[in-house]
């Protein structure tokens, strides 16, 4: 039951894509809510800090309404699916090369 080398240097390479993906997503969501928040009237406006469910929904409604043509969510999904796809194959690789003398 030992691990090799190759399957753990795979595995730690997905996972520092999957960090570096998890950075770029949260910077893009702050981009989004920069860019929303400069349209926005004061009173209306998100606080950066605090985030659920249905603020990131109304954020989402407020980017595509504001703007239309935005690459944003599309590049938000994109890093998401990225993340989860080499999180999930990082653990697959560890799991099966663990099993598997």
């Amino acid at each position: 039951m030992t691990l090799s080398i190759a399957a753990l240097l795979v595995a730690i390479t997905l996972w520092i894509v999957v960090v570096g993906c998890g950075i770029a997503a949260a910077l893009n969501s702050l981009n989004i809510v920069d860019l929303v928040n400069s349209l926005l009237p004061e009173n209306e406006r998100f606080d950066p800090l605090i985030w659920h469910s249905l603020k990131y929904e109304r954020l989402h409604s407020e980017y595509r309404r504001l703007f239309p043509t935005g690459k944003l969510l599309q590049r938000q999904k994109k890093l998401g699916v990225c993340m989860l796809a080499c999180g999930l194959v990082a653990v697959l690789i560890l799991f099966f090369s663990r099993n598997n003398p």
